[in-house]
């Protein structure tokens, strides 16, 4: 099981998941084909200067990028992957964030791409909200940078991962059990293929923090090609 979001679509979290300056790692699935801008697949982050926060996007380029952000452009750090990721295929995509800098996989494997900023242990903690799919409506701005793809097992670590358990993680499609500092955990997989996500605190964070989110405009739970179906810890 998957979510598919139409470019209107997006899931609010809450005020949840500050991690302070602590090492992280964020691991998802993707499958897009083409690009609309820049598309957002999750931020806590502010959406003007100095850009508290850290978030993960899809660029205009068709790059995966991660900014962990404490005050731009002063103290913060940026990577993407070297690959593009919009060819309608399935990706495991994960970046790393680990003494002060990010790295990025592909499938399994390193894809570091351009970096920008500063080497550092950025505290990104802030008042906003944990957003999937979307990060204009923190702030009070009306939803921005909108996703338009099909989302599976949203991630996130508070610590970084090594290479090894980002390869077990691709390899096993994510029937895998690494659960050391996972902290939330969103299988999108609650109800049958084709129908809508509506109801509130529906999106079930599975890593037992509670982090549940309610989704705006109704994605659409698809049927995913990697046979993820339900699962569970």
């Amino acid at each position: 099981m998957a979510m598919e979001f139409n470019g209107g679509q997006y899931i609010n979290c809450g005020n949840v998941l500050n991690l302070g300056s602590s090492d992280r790692t964020i691991v998802f699935w993707l499958r897009k084909n083409g690009i609309l801008g820049h598309e957002s697949i999750f931020a806590k982050e502010h959406n003007r200067v100095p850009y508290l926060g850290y978030a993960v996007a899809i660029n205009p380029d068709g790059r995966a990028v991660c900014a962990i952000t404490n005050a731009y452009p002063t103290a913060w750090r940026e990577r993407c992957t070297a690959s593009a990721v919009v060819d309608n295929a399935w990706h495991c995509i994960a970046f790393g964030y680990g003494s002060g800098e990010i790295h990025a996989y592909l499938d399994g494997a390193i894809d570091d791409g351009t970096v920008n900023g500063v080497v550092g242990a950025h505290n990104t903690d802030n008042a906003v909200n944990f957003e999937i799919g979307t990060r204009g409506s923190n702030d009070g701005f009306v939803p921005l940078y909108l996703l338009a793809g099909v989302l599976d097992d949203l991630r996130i670590y508070s610590r970084a991962l090594s290479a090894a358990e980002i390869q077990t993680i691709h390899a096993c499609n994510g029937h895998d059990g690494i659960v050391q500092g996972l902290v939330g955990r969103w299988l999108l997989n609650e109800l049958s293929p084709g129908t809508a996500a509506t109801d509130a605190g529906g999106i079930v964070d599975i890593s037992g923090n509670g982090n549940h989110g309610t989704p705006y405009g109704g994605p659409v739970y698809r049927g995913s090609e990697l046979s993820f179906g339900k699962r569970y810890l």
